[in-house]
């Protein structure tokens, strides 16, 4: 799915990609650079060594890819590229066009292209995961961040990983719960952005929460943020829908939507004491 923005937009994109067959000219994504159109860092994401991107594993591969990363860096440093004139910057459209007359052995870079974009710092690796879609370690730790600002000045009264009654009493883990005498406020959060993951956590996401719906002896509310790939480009909405319509509730962007989101943490926990905290249990990273 293309981004649904005119070439108007602020921000712009690139994608990097390492030629599998040169006589056919197959290649495959490997990196992402993500900017503002009219100035600023451009921030760049290629495969790391514990990520695994099929057709460009092999050393040779990941040789080219590692130079061209290095290079790449080099002179967006440098702000200046090879036989290119000073006045032509970075974060324009000539210098990325001209960095693709340079890039023509076996790693090479798009035109620049147009995307919506609120928060690059955040939604870098979001759009990374949904051109790239890289297989290895995921990245819980970033999504539990992403989760935690969200929940901002209440983020505190939020104990996380917790285990609470689900199905048949049969316990559930989850991210964030606040525990008051007469309800549970769960906050929880799903990356969307990963074209080989999204589906599957949008499931488990729902099947958790309606466990625990089931299960519950309090009222029990849920706030869901979802990590979103700039533009739509994994074409996630028709998972958050999906969410939204299971679970009878909204799910807030959490780049997007974060102040939203902690409106709506700071309404759900107000005029409620905390109970005493419940003990965190230690999760085995993903």
């Amino acid at each position: 799915m293309q981004p649904k923005v005119d070439e108007s937009s602020a921000f712009r994109y690139a994608v990097f990609r390492y030629v599998t067959d040169p006589g056919r000219d197959m290649s495959l994504p490997v990196g992402v650079a993500l900017w503002r159109a009219d100035g600023g860092d451009v921030r760049l994401r290629f495969i790391r060594d514990d990520e695994t991107v099929r057709g460009a594993a092999s050393p040779e591969a990941r040789q080219f890819i590692a130079r061209t990363s290095r290079r790449v860096r080099r002179w967006l440093q440098t702000g200046k590229l090879p036989y290119t004139n000073e006045g032509v910057r970075p974060f324009s459209d000539a210098w990325w066009g001209r960095l693709g007359g340079l890039l023509q052995f076996r790693v090479r870079v798009s035109r620049p292209m147009a995307i919506d974009c609120a928060r690059p710092a955040d939604e870098l690796e979001p759009l990374y995961e949904a051109i790239v879609a890289p297989e290895g370690r995921r990245d819980r730790r970033r999504i539990d961040g992403q989760l935690s600002r969200a929940l901002g000045r209440v983020a505190p009264r939020f104990a996380a990983n917790q285990s609470v009654k689900g199905y048949r009493g049969r316990e559930v883990t989850v991210r964030r719960v606040f525990r008051a005498a007469e309800k549970w406020v769960i906050a929880e959060a799903v990356n969307l952005a990963s074209p080989q993951n999204a589906e599957r956590d949008a499931d488990a996401l729902t099947s958790r929460a309606m466990r625990i719906r089931e299960g519950a002896t309090l009222r029990t509310e849920f706030l869901i943020g979802y990590v979103s790939s700039p533009g739509g480009l994994n074409g996630e909405y028709a998972l958050k829908a999906w969410i939204e319509e299971k679970l009878d509730t909204t799910l807030f962007d959490l780049n997007r939507e974060r102040d939203r989101f902690e409106e709506a943490a700071v309404a759900a926990v107000e005029g409620h004491e905390d109970q005493i905290p419940l003990i965190s249990i230690p999760r085995e990273s993903e």
